[in-house]
């Protein structure tokens, strides 16, 4: 899909996401996508990673471990699902 957010870490379009937000709609797809850009740029420039020191990786590479990509993500994958409903059923049992 040519307009994913990301294809590893957020692998929806800003439209498939749009419904999900209730509130600055706009702004939470601009962090997802400003965190992918920051991230790619970073990368892009980086031959090995090995070595690199963590205060200068820590922010552009924060995608990695954000808590954020993860729930949106995994819950998404759920929602549009297969079994979505007997997952959510069983998860609130």
């Amino acid at each position: 899909m040519p307009d994913q957010i990301d294809r590893t870490y957020l692998p929806f379009t800003p439209e498939q996401l749009r419904s999900h937000f209730i509130i600055n709609v706009d702004g939470q797809i601009e962090y997802y996508r400003k965190s992918v850009a920051l991230y790619h740029e970073f990368m892009d420039l980086q031959t090995k990673t090995a070595g690199i020191p963590l205060t200068k990786a820590r922010y552009p590479r924060q995608i990695e471990k954000d808590k954020r990509f993860w729930t949106v993500t995994a819950l998404k994958q759920i929602f549009d699902g297969p079994a979505r409903e007997s997952l959510f059923i069983k998860a609130t049992k």
